[in-house]
């Protein structure tokens, strides 16, 4: 197999030719640089705006969260706790059942001294027919 060879005339022809492309294309390098390249930045612009208000509307609404969560804290701190309630219940009740308690006692206690006062009166005037 031999080799094809090519002449200098064809290969100064084929770089000529190459060469030639290359300045066309160096050419509409140029001519595209002379012209400013102009980007439509509306609908960024659009939307940067509308990511800025999502922004503020999140972080509104977490300093409002944040505001209400404050608030229950400053209530719960304001506010007794249920063990608090608890004993005052407990408290309440005991000291309604030891009132009535105490009021049976007291109403058998004098029951219980008119009854003595009674039988002592009755004992006192049969000692005193006894005497006579």
């Amino acid at each position: 197999m031999t080799k094809k060879r090519h002449n200098i005339d064809t290969i100064a022809e084929i770089l000529i030719d190459k060469i030639d492309e290359m300045q066309s294309v160096a050419k509409q390098i140029e001519n595209s640089t002379k012209k400013p390249l102009k980007i439509d930045t509306n609908e960024l612009e659009i939307l940067n705006e509308e990511l800025q208000k999502n922004f503020e509307k999140q972080t509104n609404e977490q300093k409002a969260f944040l505001s209400d969560l404050k608030t229950l804290l400053q209530n719960k701190h304001a506010r007794l706790p249920n063990w608090v309630f608890l004993l005052l219940g407990v408290f309440f009740l005991t000291s309604t059942g030891l009132i009535f308690y105490s009021w049976t006692k007291i109403e058998n206690y004098q029951y219980e001294k008119h009854r003595a006062d009674y039988f002592e009166n009755e004992y006192l005037k049969l000692t005193k027919k006894e005497v006579n």
